[in-house]
């Protein structure tokens, strides 16, 4: 496989995590919206349920930072690896 192949399949593959990743978050923020949107209604104590929304929506905004993270790492080390490859004309070996 040449050294384009590779940073075009590493690149497709970054775009493909961050579109899906980014699809993903945004459902589940509709959900979890519509839900604690749901339990408002019917709680009296709307300041425990803004710190339950809160702590909510820090965790799983961390989960997908970190997906984002890993995603940019990885595409970072193909980099990286055909970059320290880049002194020979020959295909990467498999």
């Amino acid at each position: 496989m040449e050294k384009k192949e590779i940073k075009g399949f590493k690149n497709l593959f970054q775009d493909g995590v961050k579109i899906v990743t980014d699809l993903v978050e945004e459902t589940h923020k509709a959900f979890s919206e519509k839900t604690f949107n749901t339990i408002e209604q019917g709680l009296n104590d709307s300041e425990v349920l803004k710190s339950i929304k809160q702590t909510h929506d820090n965790i799983t905004g961390k989960v997908y930072d970190s997906i984002r993270e890993v995603n940019q790492t990885i595409g970072s080390v193909v980099d990286k690896v055909i970059e320290n490859d880049a002194q020979s004309d020959e295909p990467l070996k498999k």
